[in-house]
């Protein structure tokens, strides 16, 4: 057995932050433009807070986190799209991590719907965080 989840992420973690970030970098203008150790120190953040919401089961820790990163990331002038091809290269490195070390079916398939429902339910925060923060602004 490769372990739970939460077990797979926090023992790749280093790995996740350091290919996430240098995808980001590569991908995404205004993170290209941000300073690489602020950016190492976001992701580190970002998948702390998704693990943490993941072992506690509790969808609402994950929430909260990204309602704020919304906020200040609109506030930053960073669009929505940008903040979801985060998740989508989050979610990329989070299948391959599944994929390469967890042989049981089964199990790959449970650890692969978790990782995917996550990361939808990010995708829906933060489109409504900043569709609510937009409607307040205006």
């Amino acid at each position: 057995m490769a372990g739970t989840l939460v077990e797979l992420i926090e023992g790749n973690l280093e790995m996740l932050v350091d290919g996430i970030t240098k995808e980001a970098i590569q991908r995404i203008p205004s993170y290209e433009k941000a300073p690489i150790k602020q950016t190492l120190i976001r992701m580190e953040r970002m998948i702390g807070v998704l693990v943490e919401s993941i072992r506690c089961n509790d969808p609402s820790i994950l929430e909260q986190y990204l309602m704020g990163i919304a906020e200040q990331r609109r506030e930053q002038a960073y669009r929505v799209g940008e903040l979801h091809a985060i998740l989508d290269i989050l979610e990329r490195h989070l299948r391959d991590l599944v994929v390469q070390t967890t042989p049981d079916e089964v199990e790959r398939n449970a650890h692969l719907a978790l990782a995917d429902a996550t990361i939808a339910s990010a995708r829906m925060i933060l489109s409504t965080a900043y569709l609510l923060l937009a409607q307040a602004n205006s």
